[in-house]
């Protein structure tokens, strides 16, 4: 309805106009029309715009959802999808405004407020989703128990053959998915051993870490970025395989130099271990706080699956980030299980 008592106007955002202030609320910020900008600063900017712009400059082309990013509102077949991320994109939103913390719990606020999600059209390579960011119908929670029966009619073994034979299935089958997303982050299989913590590791994946700045260049550490596979049931500790997980952490904290772990006023940290685990692996609370006490990112990414006749597509799911939901949905590109 529209006239001066309609309060929904720009982009469907309320005004407000109480005490003269004619401003938009615009969920997590402000914004002046009589500028154009905002009254706080953008945490996310491109094309060269000043912090303070809203939209990049151009309302009608661009929506500026969270504060995060400007994305386009129309898709190229002329859908409107705007005020959406999806893939690394949403991802580097989560971490942008959550600031790479780990030192600290996410406010449970910020996971209320922020909205990011996938769109119709986006990213639409696979499974009725996408590749990244693919809800696609289909797809079932893959447990250990689903995993190693798929697996004992390939190899047709069982006993302690059939264990190793699953295991290297699932770790063969994270790297051939992982491997095109993080191949910009130089990914790769790892057989050196780690040192300088707990005991010597050596975990299945490595690649460089990142910290992202406004303005500037990202800082680019190699081989920050952790990777560990396990096919297996219950919860993670840090004694798990003869304390492999303290192992990890420590060693991971010992290799980035501490200054590259609590980078700037948020603390920063370009160093991660990733758990790649089957579904029902839940990750316990003594893990979360020594990869906390060291600022270690600690992401966890679950397997589904779907069948294609007789062949096993399998997917993972970023399902956690130090303990906490991630509040998308963001997938790796699907293989076959084999």
């Amino acid at each position: 309805m529209p006239g001066d008592g309609y309060k929904y106007k720009l982009n469907g955002k309320e005004y407000e106009d109480s005490f003269g202030l004619n401003i938009y609320e615009m969920d997590l910020r402000q914004l002046d029309p009589a500028i154009g900008r905002w009254l706080v600063q953008d945490p996310v900017t491109h094309h060269y715009f000043s912090p303070y712009s809203a939209f990049d400059n151009n309302p009608v082309y661009w929506s500026d959802p969270s504060g995060a990013d400007a994305t386009k509102i129309l898709d190229k077949e002329g859908n409107l999808v705007g005020g959406s991320f999806s893939g690394q994109d949403a991802i580097d939103a989560f971490n942008f405004l959550t600031g790479f913390s780990t030192a600290e719990k996410f406010e449970v606020a910020v996971q209320a407020i922020m909205v990011i999600d996938t769109s119709p059209g986006d990213d639409g390579n696979g499974g009725g989703g996408g590749g990244n960011g693919n809800d696609g119908g289909g797809w079932q929670k893959l447990d250990k128990s689903t995993l190693r029966d798929y697996a004992q009619k390939i190899c047709n073994c069982s006993g302690g053959l059939l264990e190793q034979f699953t295991g290297a299935l699932f770790e063969n089958a994270w790297h051939n998915s992982y491997q095109s997303i993080g191949a910009k982050d130089n990914y790769r299989v790892n057989k050196n051993k780690m040192m300088g913590g707990s005991r010597t590791t050596v975990p299945d994946g490595v690649s460089d870490g990142l910290i992202r700045r406004w303005f500037l260049s990202d800082i680019v550490v190699s081989g920050a970025a952790w990777f560990e596979v396990k096919a297996m049931n219950g919860t993670i500790y840090n004694s798990t395989s003869s304390s492999q997980i303290k192992g990890h952490i420590t060693n991971l904290a010992s290799f980035v130099p501490a200054g590259y772990r609590s980078w700037g006023y948020s603390k920063a940290s370009a160093a991660s271990l990733t758990l790649v685990t089957t579904t029902g692996v839940s990750i316990s609370t003594s893990v979360n706080a020594l990869a906390a006490s060291n600022n270690i990112i600690l992401y966890q990414y679950t397997a589904q699956y779907m069948m294609n006749g007789s062949q096993m597509m399998i997917q993972f799911q970023l399902s956690t980030q130090n303990g906490v939901t991630v509040p998308f949905n963001y997938t790796t590109p699907p293989v076959p299980l084999k």
